[in-house]
């Protein structure tokens, strides 16, 4: 009797396990990073739209937009199958969304997952279930912290 129980036991596992969607954990990384939006570097986020990168920050780098007056900072690590390595989101021209995929030398769209996000990290549009992951955002006058 216990070899068919235990069999049961298995199938009933088996049964219940649900496929994944794609949709993978990205890592917690430390990010501690301050912006002077004086800074000729950073003075888009001046202006509604505006976006930087963090290319050295987070998992995949770190996207800091100015969607209607707020300041947002965004992982670049797109949360679906963000294992793969084109699984990087960019803002898209003319700053309007952001769409996880690349631009060639030729400024060709190249397509990741192509999961779409609005500029404050809001999913749009899948095969992604999830928003972008979000960092803390705090701004005294014209000095912004990013941290987590």
């Amino acid at each position: 009797m216990k070899p068919l129980v235990r069999i049961l036991f298995l199938a009933f596992i088996a049964l219940s396990c649900s496929k994944s969607n794609g949709d993978q954990y990205i890592p917690v990384v430390t990010v501690q990073h301050q912006l002077d939006l004086n800074d000729p570097l950073y003075t888009k986020l001046n202006y509604n739209n505006g976006y930087v990168y963090l290319d050295y920050d987070g998992v995949k780098g770190i996207i800091v937009v100015n969607s209607g007056g707020i300041i947002y900072a965004l992982e670049r690590d797109c949360p679906y199958q963000p294992n793969n390595a084109c699984a990087k989101v960019t803002v898209e021209n003319g700053g309007i969304t952001i769409r996880c995929g690349s631009y060639d030398a030729s400024k060709k769209w190249v397509p990741c997952c192509n999961s779409q996000f609005k500029l404050d990290g809001t999913l749009l549009q899948g095969p992604s279930k999830y928003s972008l992951k979000r960092y803390n955002v705090v701004q005294d006058g014209t000095v912004i912290n990013i941290s987590n």
